[in-house]
């Protein structure tokens, strides 16, 4: 599954809520990908927020954090969060869905495309999946692009998602 990265954007100040029709965030990986039939993440994901929780790393007892919110959690939801009093750089990418999904083919198919999506991206070292819902992003890379492109791997693969956790 290709990914399409023009749909949402995020914000980059504490607090403030996405905007989905802004233009996405700069160092999201550029290559020679296809177009996938994506669904218009307006469509039904009207309460799509990805919100920065937490200070800059450099601030003692603060950590950076990025929250998704949606009206289906446990199909969009997930956080990516900063890794504090390690050697490298690492971010904790925890998707909600996977949580019901796991064991079934789309979530066979999500692992894949949320380690696909994150191996590809500017400054990631590797990526290890770290349970069931989690993954650990090591390298110098941006928490806010992390979180753009899981939100793109999770809304392509939503409507599946969904008839899964359903059944």
């Amino acid at each position: 599954m290709a990914l399409e990265l023009d749909k949402l954007a995020l914000a980059s100040d504490f607090g403030q809520v996405v905007d989905m029709n802004s233009p996405p965030p700069t160092g999201l990986p550029v290559g020679p990908a296809e177009p996938a039939p994506m669904r218009d993440p307006l469509d039904g994901f009207r309460t799509n927020q990805i919100r920065k929780r937490g200070g800059p790393p450099k601030q003692k007892g603060k950590h950076e954090e990025w929250v998704r919110g949606t009206g289906e959690p446990e199909v969009g939801g997930f956080t990516v969060s900063l890794l504090e009093d390690v050697d490298e750089p690492t971010w904790i990418v925890s998707i909600m869905a996977m949580e019901f999904i796991s064991e079934s083919e789309v979530g066979r198919e999500l692992s894949a495309e949320i380690e696909r999506a994150l191996s590809k991206l500017a400054g990631v070292v590797r990526v290890d999946r770290d349970d069931r819902e989690r993954w650990k992003v090591v390298g110098k890379c941006d928490g806010e692009v992390i979180a753009y492109s899981v939100a793109v791997v999770l809304d392509g693969l939503s409507d599946e998602i969904r008839e899964v956790g359903a059944g």
